[in-house]
């Protein structure tokens, strides 16, 4: 995690989830959910509104990962390996808080 990556108009304020990466023998405990939850402190201690991140599209457990912790595409997308895409998502982690 840290600064966006890539500089784009709408990315200030912003920090990066650049990966959370869990051993297959270890999914389903829940520490894909505390990694995400320091980030999410990390947000709040740097006290950035957004949270970004790029998730491949054929990572079927990122996608379904994701969306259950608040996060949103934004419809923006960046070539990925054959022939694939990296989606990009948004979180707005005072919304999440609601």
């Amino acid at each position: 995690m840290g600064p966006p990556l890539a500089s784009a108009p709408d990315t200030s304020g912003a920090g990066q989830l650049y990966q959370i990466h869990v051993a297959s023998g270890r999914w389903g405990n829940g520490i894909g959910s505390v990694l995400h939850a320091v980030f999410l402190g990390y947000l709040a201690d740097a006290d950035l509104p957004l949270g970004l991140i790029e998730v491949w599209e054929r990572n079927t457990r990122a996608l379904a990962f994701h969306p259950r912790h608040g996060w949103q595409p934004d419809g923006g997308s960046r070539p990925g390996p054959g022939d694939s895409r990296y989606l990009f998502l948004r979180l707005d982690p005072v919304e999440n808080l609601r």
